[in-house]
């Protein structure tokens, strides 16, 4: 995908988004979501995400690089996230003018793909936890970690296997500490 980026090195065929399992969400969800500002249509529903010139109805793309404007009335996409300095008013799709586009990319493909792989669940038993931890609801625990006394884990994080959290160390809610990651004493 160039996503109005130049071509990988290694010349790999692009992986579309859209040809894996989405969660449909209407424009105006991904705007409020992005914290972008919507233009256009926010009812509109997208089930895909794809470079801005392969683009198909019902995709989201996203133009990183001026160079790809010409692309943004030739897409064949439903939305367009674009950075917020272009202050363009009008296009023949929705827009969505983010502050920074590449991020906005990172953080809407979270949050409208579900996991490849599912997340560990629960507290293991092969886990250390010490003294006066707190452990949100729905947290979990995967074996081999070690979570130091008076840590707090917020709801919904997880936390994969040989993660270290230090003494004192504050852990937000939806987190995802993968595996061999070290936070040391009150983070």
């Amino acid at each position: 995908m160039s996503f109005g980026l130049e071509p990988t090195a290694h010349g790999a065929e692009p992986v579309y988004l859209r040809e894996l399992t989405m969660q449909k969400k209407t424009v105006k969800e991904i705007a409020h979501f992005l914290e972008g500002d919507l233009i256009g249509d926010g009812s509109v529903e997208i089930s895909g995400i794809c470079d801005i010139k392969e683009a198909k109805s019902g995709d989201i793309t996203f133009l990183l690089d001026t160079k790809f404007l010409p692309h943004l009335n030739t897409t064949n996409a439903s939305c367009v996230v674009v950075p917020a300095k272009l202050n363009l008013e009008k296009a023949k799709c929705p827009l969505i003018r983010s502050k920074n586009p590449a991020l906005a990319f990172v953080k809407l493909v979270e949050f409208i793909m579900p996991s490849a792989i599912p997340h560990p669940k629960g507290i293991s038993k092969n886990s250390e936890i010490g003294k006066n931890v707190s452990l949100g609801e729905g947290a979990a625990v995967a074996p081999y970690v070690f979570i130091a006394d008076d840590a707090a884990i917020g709801k919904k994080t997880v936390l994969y296997p040989f993660s270290y959290i230090g003494k004192g160390t504050k852990i937000g809610d939806n987190c995802i500490i993968y595996p061999n990651v070290s936070i040391r004493e009150n983070v």
